[in-house]
């Protein structure tokens, strides 16, 4: 009876995520070639060792080995990490054409092989075959002995079986897969049986992970399954919470300019603010209401208008989740007293986006009033007006310009008449002591006004807002006579 020896071969082999699972390959050297064609005697077994570097439960091992297309037997045993878990012999095997190839298919495998699990695969021919070597020298493939020839390794694989794996994240994230790949609503690999895998549960922000169902349980976001071949679809169900996304007024820089009378002498009117609010599904929300607040910093004070005094506002948004904060002459909110950064957060629920403000101010010369036209008029009160009983005195139009400290007209500002006519005598300015605007060259002008039902001095103080100082005024004085 001949002496078996056993020639060990130790290789290692590298597959990993999902692509190589996609192969099934627990080994696989079948892209290394030499050309040659050695004899592998009868009987003697050669014994190929390797360091598993995946997991799975071995379905198919294929040798580039035959005897010519003729029939032959083989025994074959598996054993991994230290456990027999393959034995049987095989007859009437053939190599195919397709490769030169023997497929041994392996059912009843008793156990999966692991991760690090040292491997070792025995074939003893019951006649004599030919095989095809491997005859270069790799750290990943080292070779042995073969009877007569050298040293050698099996160009081979071995293949695992297959489970097809189904998980979903049905709304608001997806499912990442050991590579590393993404994918939501309907998701499946191609995996190891017997193999352990990590999927694990992505939300889109800023959605949060819930919980598991199926296959997997609990609320940590990564899961570890053991693959079989009838594993339960895996779900994995987000919390999902709404966003608010900025659409229009982030980094808005505006100047300082006249504001409304007796409000406040300088501020900056922005343009209106926009927001869209969303759910974790990313639909939009609509009804959602949405406060825009005022988040000051340094001596900026800022307010929602209309009013002055709103430090916050609620927008309702619409059918399409957006928000828009609107209001004085189309602007959205009012940064005065100082210039400066200034923060205004729209949130709704625990979501919120925050715009930037800028308010620049500038360092604006002293501004005078002169009168140009209509300043300290006398006029005589026409008895036979019968607009009113005794009569009515008509009062020119007063014309100004606002001039700063080199003598150049300041426009843009606001300017407004006030005053108190002697009892029982009445007055207005224009129709009824109406405010007006310099124009570009610092010009404004009152209309024409009217007084009645009596006589005396009328001193008509003529007001200007002006950013930087408190006021500017200048007073004429309107006689009227009987």
């Amino acid at each position: 009876m001949r002496t078996l020896r056993t020639i060990a071969i130790l290789m290692a082999v590298l597959v990993g995520g999902v692509a190589a699972a996609d192969t099934g390959n627990l080994a696989n050297n079948k892209n290394l070639s030499s050309g040659k064609s050695y004899g592998w005697p009868a009987n003697y077994t050669f014994t190929q060792q390797f360091t598993a570097q995946e997991s799975g439960v071995p379905e198919e091992l294929a040798v580039n080995m035959g005897n010519n297309q003729n029939p032959y037997g083989m025994q074959v045993t598996i054993d991994a990490g230290g456990q027999r878990i393959y034995d049987n012999k095989f007859t009437g095997m053939k190599q195919r054409s397709s490769d030169w190839a023997t497929s041994f298919p392996l059912s009843g495998v008793r156990a999966a092989i692991k991760r690090g699990d040292v491997v070792k695969i025995s074939m003893t021919p019951d006649r004599l075959v030919g095989m095809e070597p491997i005859l270069v020298d790799n750290a990943a493939w080292p070779r042995a002995e073969l009877q007569g020839y050298g040293k050698v390794a099996l160009k081979f694989y071995l293949r695992a079986a297959l489970a097809e794996v189904k998980a979903t994240a049905p709304m608001g994230g997806a499912i990442q897969w050991p590579d590393g790949s993404t994918c939501g609503t309907a998701c499946s690999a191609k995996l190891n049986v017997g193999s352990t895998v990590q999927i694990t549960a992505v939300p889109a922000a800023p959605n949060k992970f819930k919980a598991w169902g199926g296959a997997c349980s609990g609320t940590a976001a990564a899961c570890s399954l053991t693959v079989t071949a009838a594993l339960a679809p895996v779900t994995a169900e987000m919390e999902l919470l709404p966003s608010v996304v900025k659409i229009a007024g982030d980094n808005q820089k505006k100047n300082f300019v006249a504001m409304q009378p007796g409000v406040y002498a300088a501020g900056a009117a922005y343009d209106p603010l926009q927001v869209k609010v969303v759910g974790g599904d990313g639909k939009p929300i609509a009804g959602a209401q949405v406060k825009f607040e005022c988040i000051t910093q340094g001596g900026t004070a800022c307010a929602m208008v209309p009013s002055y005094n709103y430090p916050s506002k609620i927008v309702a948004t619409g059918a399409d989740g957006v928000a828009t904060l609107n209001g004085y002459n189309g602007s959205s909110l009012v940064l005065y007293y100082d210039g400066g950064t200034m923060i205004v957060r729209a949130s709704y629920l625990s979501a919120y986006a925050d715009f930037t403000v800028v308010g620049v101010s500038f360092a604006y010369k002293p501004t005078t009033i002169k009168i140009l036209a209509g300043g300290d008029q006398t006029k005589a009160r026409d008895k036979n007006d019968t607009r009113y009983t005794g009569g009515a005195a008509a009062i020119d139009s007063i014309q100004m310009q606002l001039v700063d400290s080199d003598g150049n007209g300041v426009p843009g500002l606001s300017v407004c008449p006030t005053g108190q006519a002697p009892y029982p005598m009445q007055c207005v300015i224009g129709s009824a002591n109406e405010c007006t605007t310099s124009g570009s060259d610092g010009k404004a002008a009152f209309g024409k006004g009217l007084c009645w039902n009596g006589t005396g001095d009328w001193n008509v103080k003529i007001i200007a807002n002006v950013p930087g100082q408190a006021q500017a005024n200048v007073t004429t004085r309107v006689r009227v006579t009987n």
